[in-house]
């Protein structure tokens, strides 16, 4: 006892401190695990979120470029495609995924109608009315996403796939090149 200290105490506070230090290590182990499993599931619904606002920001320009003619509505598909297939990439729901990458040809080709109309010297009210339901639809849709339950999503869907599907002409699919 060099220092005055019982062997057995002294073994006894070293096993103290080992334990402690692996349950210390274990716990930190469990936060760090914690902690980048909630900056993962953040950094999805940001970049989910940042392609949301994209596809409605580009959905939205439908609206005034339908006017502008075919070139400025088919420029304006390659940025939705590219915002729907950005928030496709970031879906876990596959129904949703798979009604979404018909929206930008569907957009397109109801703008399309509206821009021939007008070009036709008619008026294009009917056309510009369903292409503006379309754009608030998907709007609706894409803005309540996030707050939403699964059944809740599913009716977005649902909704979504009737307003494409409704009426003669609006299935989806590449504009007419007539």
């Amino acid at each position: 006892m060099p220092l005055g200290i019982e062997p057995n105490v002294l073994w006894s506070g070293a096993i103290g401190s080992l334990v402690a230090a692996l349950i210390g290590g274990l716990v930190a182990l469990g936060v760090v695990r914690l902690t980048n499993k909630n900056q993962a599931r953040l950094a999805g619904e940001a970049r989910e979120k940042a392609a949301i606002a994209d596809f409605i920001a580009s959905a939205d320009g439908f609206l005034t470029e339908y006017s502008e003619g075919r070139r400025a509505i088919e420029s304006l598909l390659q940025q939705t495609m590219a915002a729907s297939v950005r928030w496709q990439l970031e879906l876990s729901d596959e129904d949703m995924a798979s009604e979404l990458i018909l929206w930008p040809h569907h957009l397109v080709n109801l703008a399309v109608k509206a821009s021939e109309a007008e070009a036709d010297g008619g008026d294009p009210a009917d056309e510009y009315e369903a292409l503006l339901q379309a754009v608030m639809e998907v709007r609706f849709a894409a803005l309540e996403w996030h707050k939403a339950n699964q059944g809740q999503r599913n009716e977005y869907r649902r909704r979504l796939e009737a307003g494409r599907t409704a009426g003669s002409g609006n299935a989806a699919g590449p504009p007419s090149t007539s």
